[in-house]
């Protein structure tokens, strides 16, 4: 009832070294999953074209990524900006401020970073309260802040998030830039407006909101995320 698909072996090696395993992806007949290890090969890419560009100027760039996420899509870009960056030689250490046994020494970690590269989820148009708690930490450090959000997409949307978050940074800090993309949502979302349309098929809210659901899906995806990472890198001069 079920039947495998093997991930197509490409030969390459990551910067730590390791190389991707080929792995079997148990899949239901008619569709294939897949799986998260192919982001290694589109992480492959992007690494290579940093490396091409890295600067080696003697000093080693101390940057913090600390993020909240709650269905991974702002996980999936701070990880992929650990990567990258570190590709381009920067000491990076990352956190997730919503596991508490991570942010033991979270106080140090913003001490020595150079950059803090702040990450978050949208929650009824701000960051949520762990993010606001931490950005007001960042008293007269240099900030780039990063995040994703389910509805919208354009960038007048993200402007608004974007201004609210910022309001939480402490005024002696440096916003350097900003970047944000839009992420796929719990499919309870969907669910609940497709229960409005069933009871009213001409509610247009409810026709708008699961498109708006469809289109996010796919996201963030490469675009998306070479896009923020090219971002950083002007902001940071790297």
């Amino acid at each position: 009832s079920c039947w495998h698909a093997v991930e197509p072996t490409r030969s390459f090696t990551t910067a730590n070294g390791h190389q991707p395993r080929r792995r079997e992806v148990m899949c239901r007949p008619g569709w294939v999953q897949i799986q998260m290890e192919c982001r290694w090969v589109l992480l492959h890419e992007i690494l290579l074209k940093a490396r091409r560009h890295s600067k080696d100027d003697g000093k080693t760039m101390q940057i913090l990524i600390a993020h909240t996420s709650k269905t991974g899509n702002t996980a999936q870009v701070a990880t992929y900006l650990a990567h990258a960056l570190e590709a381009r030689g920067s000491r990076v250490t990352s956190v997730n401020l919503q596991d508490a046994s991570a942010t033991e020494g979270l106080d140090g970690a913003i001490a020595r970073a150079d950059v803090v590269l702040a990450g978050f989820w949208t929650d009824k148009g701000d960051c949520t309260p762990e993010m606001t708690a931490f950005l007001e930490r960042l008293a007269g450090k240099r900030v780039f802040l990063f995040g994703t959000a389910g509805f919208g997409g354009s960038q007048e949307y993200f402007g608004r998030i974007l201004a609210n978050v910022r309001a939480h940074v402490p005024q002696d800090a440096e916003v350097m830039g900003e970047a944000m993309c839009s992420g796929k949502m719990e499919p309870q979302v969907r669910e609940r407006y497709v229960a409005l349309l069933a009871n009213d098929p001409e509610d247009a809210r409810a026709q708008a909101m699961i498109a708006n659901f469809d289109a996010a899906a796919a996201h963030p995806n490469t675009d998306d995320l070479v896009a923020i990472a090219e971002a950083v890198f002007t902001a940071l001069g790297i």
